[in-house]
C-alpha cells in the first residue's frame, strides 16, 4: 500500500515492456482493476504526461504512482508455493539441456511431460527451471510453449531483457518452427500449406480447436512437405506454422484428412496404423525438429538455430516404417 507519491525510473530489466507489465513486475500489490481506473483519471503519468497500458516505457523513464489501497485480504489469490525440487528433479530437466549460452537454454523437451502447469498437473518444465540455476538465483523464463504430448526444442531466456526479446521475435516473421510428424494416409499434394481460421469450442467431449469461417476465428497457416511416403498408409512429414495458435499442425493435419499418428484428440481412430498396433506404440507423433530464431545478443545476422533429436519411442516407429530419420534437408528453405 502507498500513502503517497511514489517516482520510479525504469531500470534495464524492464526496458522495453508495457506499463501494465512495469507494474505488474515492480508494484505486485496494485490490482489490475485499480490500475486501469487510475491510468483512467491520469492519476499515473510517464515522463509527467497521461499514459495507457500498452505504451511501452524505455531504460530511465519516470513513472510517478499514486497512492492507492492495498487489496483486502479476500481479494488477493494465494500464492502457489514453492516447489522444492529434489536431486532427480534437478538432474532431469538438466539432462534436456542440448544448447546454452549467456542468454538462453534448449531444452529437448520429453513427449508426456506438460510445459506449464494446471488443475490435474503435478509438476511441469517450468516449475523445475530453477534446477537450471544457482540456489536464489533467478529463475528461468518460458518464452513459447509445446503441447503435453509434443516432444522437440523448447527455448527458455535466462534473463527478462533476453525473453522480451525473444517474445517479440516470437511475434515476428523471422523464426522458423520447423515439426516432423508421422501422418496416417499421405497429403494429396507432396508440398502446399493449409490456411483456415481456428476458434477455440467447448463440446460435449471437451474443450477442441476447430476450423471456422465465422467471426472470432484466428487466422491460421501451416506449410507442410512430404518427405517420404509408405505407400497410401503413411508419410513422413514436415510442417512449419506460419501463425502460432494452440494445437494448429493437429488441425490442420487432420483437415487434409491426414490425421498425425497417435493424435486421438483430433484424428479420433483415424490417428491409428491398421495392422502395425504392436509395433508402434500409440504416442502422439509429433516433435519439434528445429528453431530457427535471431539471437536475443542483437548481434548482425547472429541466429539461434537448434536441432532437436527423437525421442526413444519416436525414432522406434521411425526404423520400423523405413523413414530416415536423418533426414537434414530444409524442405521450406525456398519459402
Amino acid at each position: 500500500m502507498s500513502d503517497k507519491v511514489e517516482f520510479h525510473k525504469v531500470s534495464e530489466d524492464d526496458e522495453g515492456i508495457r506499463v501494465d507489465r512495469w507494474f505488474k513486475n515492480n508494484i505486485p500489490d496494485l490490482k489490475h482493476s485499480q490500475l486501469e481506473k487510475l491510468l483512467r483519471k491520469g492519476n499515473i503519468k510517464l515522463n509527467g504526461k497521461k499514459t495507457k497500458s500498452n505504451v511501452r516505457v524505455n531504460l530511465d523513464d519516470e513513472i510517478r504512482v499514486p497512492p492507492y489501497r492495498e487489496p483486502k485480504p479476500e481479494d488477493k489469490k494465494r500464492p502457489k508455493p514453492a516447489i522444492i525440487l529434489d536431486k532427480e528433479q534437478v538432474e532431469f530437466i538438466k539432462s534436456l539441456v542440448i544448447y546454452e549460452d549467456d542468454d538462453v537454454f534448449v531444452l529437448n523437451k520429453p513427449q508426456d511431460m506438460p510445459v506449464q502447469g494446471g488443475s490435474k498437473v503435478k509438476i511441469c518444465i517450468d516449475d523445475m527451471l530453477s534446477g537450471l540455476v544457482r540456489k536464489n538465483a533467478e529463475k528461468p523464463k518460458l518464452v513459447h510453449r509445446l503441447d503435453k504430448d509434443t516432444s522437440g526444442v523448447l527455448l527458455i531466456a535466462k534473463n527478462p531483457k533476453s525473453a522480451r526479446f525473444l517474445n517479440a521475435a516470437f511475434k515476428s516473421k523471422d523464426v522458423r518452427k520447423y515439426y516432423w510428424a508421422i501422418t496416417v494416409g499421405v497429403p494429396e499434394l507432396m508440398e502446399g500449406y493449409v490456411d483456415a481460421p481456428l476458434v477455440k469450442a467447448q463440446l460435449f467431449d471437451g474443450e477442441r480447436m476447430m476450423v471456422t469461417r465465422e467471426e472470432g476465428g484466428k487466422y491460421a497457416k501451416t506449410c507442410y512437405a512430404v518427405l517420404e511416403k509408405l505407400g497410401k498408409s503413411a508419410a513422413f512429414v514436415a510442417f512449419w506454422p506460419i501463425t502460432g495458435r494452440t494445437h494448429q499442425i493437429r488441425v490442420h493435419a487432420n483437415l487434409i484428412d491426414t490425421p498425425i499418428l497417435g493424435d486421438f484428440k483430433y484424428g479420433r481412430h483415424e490417428a491409428r496404423l491398421d495392422g502395425m498396433e504392436d509395433a508402434i506404440n500409440d504416442k502422439m507423433h509429433l516433435h519439434a525438429r528445429r528453431l530457427v530464431i535471431p539471437h536475443p545478443s542483437g548481434k548482425n545476422n547472429h541466429f539461434i538455430d537448434i536441432t532437436a533429436d527423437l525421442p526413444s519411442e519416436m525414432l522406434h516407429s521411425y526404423k520400423t516404417l523405413g523413414f530416415d530419420y536423418n533426414n537434414n534437408i530444409d524442405p521450406f528453405e525456398n519459402i
